[in-house]
């Protein structure tokens, strides 16, 4: 009996002792320390794409900001050029 309990501490201690734990997975992606973050979603006859634009990178994605955000940020306006017809003028 004494035997018995004493195999029942030592397997305790063992099994509670950390240096004996591991880590099943340690996953790691650039998307927690990215200030930017683009998720793809593809769906049926629809793909939809979602940016998370970090202030860090905001100046890289200031053309697709709202007009609004892009003049507040101290940028000149910049409007869409007139289409043109399709024709070509005689040379």
């Amino acid at each position: 009996m004494k035997q018995r309990c004493m195999c029942f501490v030592i397997l305790l201690v063992f099994l509670t002792d950390l240096r004996f734990a591991q880590a099943d997975a340690i996953i790691v992606t650039k998307a927690m320390t990215a200030s930017t973050i683009a998720e793809v979603y593809i769906e049926d006859g629809v793909i939809r794409l979602e940016l998370e634009i970090g202030v860090r990178d905001l100046n890289a994605f200031r053309n697709l900001l709202p007009d609004e955000l892009y003049e507040r940020l101290g940028h000149a306006p910049q409007p869409f050029p007139e289409p043109s017809s399709g024709r070509r003028s005689p040379s």
